[in-house]
């Protein structure tokens, strides 16, 4: 069905939840990657591609989608929240680096 309608936003949401119920967390960011080309300040798909992310230990990136969405609405919390929770990672990852 996604090789015609490629943009059908819903399949690809759904998609995302299935992956994510098995614990796919890889297909599921895809999928959400794909949700944020068709709608790309859509604060639900960026905080939840951003958890995502940092689900699969790619905090780096995560940092940067977190911050998107603090940007793109400051007073919300989750972003704010996945701001600390990366940054508390990467500073987790940095001690065991240095040892």
């Amino acid at each position: 069905y996604l090789e015609t309608f490629s943009t059908d936003s819903e399949v690809w949401h759904e998609l995302a939840e299935l992956y994510m119920q098995v614990g796919s967390l890889q297909r599921a960011a895809f999928c959400f990657e794909e949700l944020l080309v068709t709608n790309p300040r859509s604060i639900y798909h960026i905080l939840t591609y951003a958890e995502l992310l940092y689900s699969t230990q790619d905090y780096e990136l995560a940092r940067k989608y977190f911050s998107l969405a603090a940007f793109l609405d400051g007073a919300c919390l989750r972003a704010l929240w996945g701001l600390l929770a990366v940054s508390m990672a990467l500073t987790e990852k940095d001690k065991v680096n240095e040892k």
